[in-house]
């Protein structure tokens, strides 16, 4: 079911966004055929509303010097809120990008980026540190063919989904070229 509070005006307006979230806001009320302070409110509320939760950049890793990407599968010791306690502890280790709590075999799943494989050792380091963490296997990313960004957005799917579209996570996909 979609949320109410978003129409056909509003998809337009973040389908302008995920092209170019720099875009200027006279050039997307003139490609939704709406004036600009109707784009700007609009723009407002869905921020407001949460749909919007940032506007980000694409990074090239490789250019900052971080081309070493890692995943790591951890296991946990179960507790009381344990996810919540790991999962902060995971996140103040420097160059952990992502944390995922999943079901399964696993407890989570931990991307990371690196400078060097002593950079990567020292982030496997702080793992192993971790007093609630059993386990950790950590697997180096050799090549990506094809990699989701934050902020993007697939209206096809969104507008078909059974989940409000504030839920949805927004990633764009990046083909990489071989």
């Amino acid at each position: 079911m979609k949320d109410p509070r978003l129409d056909a005006l509003d998809y337009k307006i973040l389908e302008h966004l995920f092209r170019n979230a720099r875009e200027p806001l006279s050039s997307i009320a003139k490609g939704a055929k709406v004036s600009l302070p109707t784009v700007s409110d609009r723009l407002q509320r869905l921020v407001k509303l949460g749909v919007i939760k940032g506007f980000r950049a694409e990074l090239n890793y490789d250019a900052l010097g971080l081309g070493f990407l890692a995943i790591t599968f951890v296991n946990t010791k179960y507790g009381h809120d344990y996810a919540n306690r790991v999962a902060a502890k995971i996140a103040k280790i420097v160059g952990v990008r992502e944390i995922h709590f999943v079901l399964g075999d696993l407890d989570f799943i931990v991307t990371s980026r690196a400078r060097d494989r002593e950079d990567l050792k020292r982030i496997v380091n702080e793992f192993i540190n971790i007093p609630e963490i059993e386990k950790t296997s950590t697997h180096i990313v050799l090549d990506t063919s094809k990699e989701s960004q934050s902020q993007a957005l697939d209206l096809r799917r969104a507008k078909k989904s059974r989940e409000t579209p504030r839920r949805i996570l927004i990633t764009k996909e990046r083909d990489a070229k071989h």
